[in-house]
């Protein structure tokens, strides 16, 4: 590896501080590229190699939920805009019914690995996102 890409574990801890919000007043380079680190992983595991067109970024758990890690990269999944737009802000039951809809290999990869979803998930879920945008993504560029 080059000397200044990060080992694992760095880049997974830096990867966990993640946020997104759609709110006004969060800091935008932030949440850019944790919208570019969403996108990305969606389009490798479609097997593309440009952004999907009609993606949105989804809080799992509602961005309007006192749960305190509702804002982390790992509440957030990839979905197309017209399913985001018809489960709004409902609870994580209701939408997870209607995410089966979504096309997406990553939604369905979700739905059959997450019966359930809470505040305690999400920490788990960052690392795993972490380690998968390292080892897949970051470091075969470098290999």
């Amino acid at each position: 590896m080059h000397g200044w890409l990060p080992d694992e574990t760095s880049f997974v801890s830096g990867f966990c501080e993640l946020t997104y919000s759609k709110k006004r007043g969060i800091n935008s380079n932030k949440i850019m590229t944790t919208k570019y680190v969403i996108n990305k992983i969606a389009a490798v595991k479609q097997g593309h190699d440009t952004f999907l067109d009609d993606l949105s970024v989804e809080h799992l758990i509602p961005e309007s939920s006192s749960c305190d890690a509702r804002l982390s990269v790992g509440n957030l999944i990839a979905l197309e805009g017209s399913i985001n737009k018809d489960v709004g802000s409902a609870e994580l039951p209701e939408k997870m019914l209607k995410y089966r809809e979504s096309k997406y290999v990553w939604m369905k990869e979700f739905l059959s690995t997450h019966e359930d979803f809470d505040n305690g998930s999400v920490r788990k879920r960052a690392e795993t996102l972490g380690k998968y945008m390292y080892n897949k993504i970051v470091c075969p560029v470098f290999v």
